[in-house]
């Protein structure tokens, strides 16, 4: 098959959606941001959001982080409606097929998609905050990693981990600072493997994203922490109770955080990204066994 015709194929299956022509015809229309577009087409935030994804080869953001078409969505702008371009790739009964399959799977998702939305998950971690961070992928992957630096600097010193996985190697505030950024990529090492296992098809930039937004949370155990440690305070046996308690708090936060993150980013369930999410706090914990 020539390379035309399977680029036309390609551009078939993702506009098989009339949802997603029209979100396509809107944006062609003017450049637009998400919060109007949502508004337009009356749409949820997931699923505008999973609709988006799709298009992400013709559309783009611009530098006001409104949505505009890419040089390759106008040359789809401008052949989507020339029925006579696709015709002849319909009788071929492959072509055909592979259609009818996408449409199907298309089907399923934003049906489960659409269920997931309404749910209180989606009501406290809006599907809109992960579109920021995906929408504009170098800047948020900038913006990630200077949080952590900074949090696992906050970490290091104050003599506080992230989980015990770090205390496997006493040492310096150095060492305490480079496992604590080691933590979080073998996280997203973690959940890259178990998702290729399980054969879902995720964005690993978008997972990467996602798993670092499990950052996030600490904020809220860390205000505390460094007060405690650059006025020198000595806690009563209370208040340490009250700050682990805490800790697991924002703990269990943060892998919902990331479980919602990479439920958005791939085509997995939430209940399969939470699973994983818990195993990191297996893996966090196993050397304790090993010690044994």
């Amino acid at each position: 098959m020539k390379k035309e015709e399977k680029e036309t194929i390609e551009q078939m299956k993702v506009f098989s959606s009339p949802l997603r022509r029209d979100i396509f015809k809107t944006i062609a229309q003017g450049n637009i941001s998400f919060t109007s577009l949502r508004e337009v087409l009356s749409l949820t935030d997931g699923r505008l959001f999973f609709h988006l994804k799709k298009l992400d080869s013709y559309i783009e953001k611009d530098q006001q982080n409104f949505y505009c078409l890419t040089e390759k969505g106008k040359v789809a702008y401008n052949s989507l409606f020339q029925s006579h371009h696709y015709n002849h790739l319909l009788t071929n009964e492959q072509t055909q097929k592979g259609i009818t399959e996408d449409t199907s799977h298309f089907k399923e998702e934003t049906n489960s998609l659409d269920k997931q939305d309404t749910s209180f998950l989606d009501k406290i971690l809006k599907p809109d905050f992960y579109f920021y961070l995906f929408g504009t992928k170098t800047r948020s992957l900038l913006e990630l990693h200077i949080v952590l630096i900074l949090i696992a600097w906050l970490f290091a010193i104050s003599d506080t981990h992230f989980s015990t996985f770090e205390t496997i190697i006493p040492g310096s505030i150095f060492i305490n600072f480079i496992l604590s950024l080691f933590h979080w990529y073998f996280y997203f090492l973690i959940f890259i493997v178990v998702l290729k296992l399980l054969k879902i098809k995720f964005d690993s930039l978008l997972v990467g994203i996602a798993v670092l937004t499990g950052l996030i949370p600490y904020i809220l155990y860390l205000l505390p922490i460094a007060t405690i440690f650059y006025l020198k305070l000595a806690l009563s046996l209370f208040w340490e109770t009250i700050i682990l308690i805490l800790f697991i708090v924002v703990k269990v936060f943060s892998l919902v955080v990331m479980s919602q993150g990479v439920r958005i980013a791939s085509y997995c369930k939430f209940y399969q990204a939470f699973l994983i999410s818990l195993s990191l706090v297996f893996v966090d914990y196993i050397y304790l066994v090993v010690s044994l």
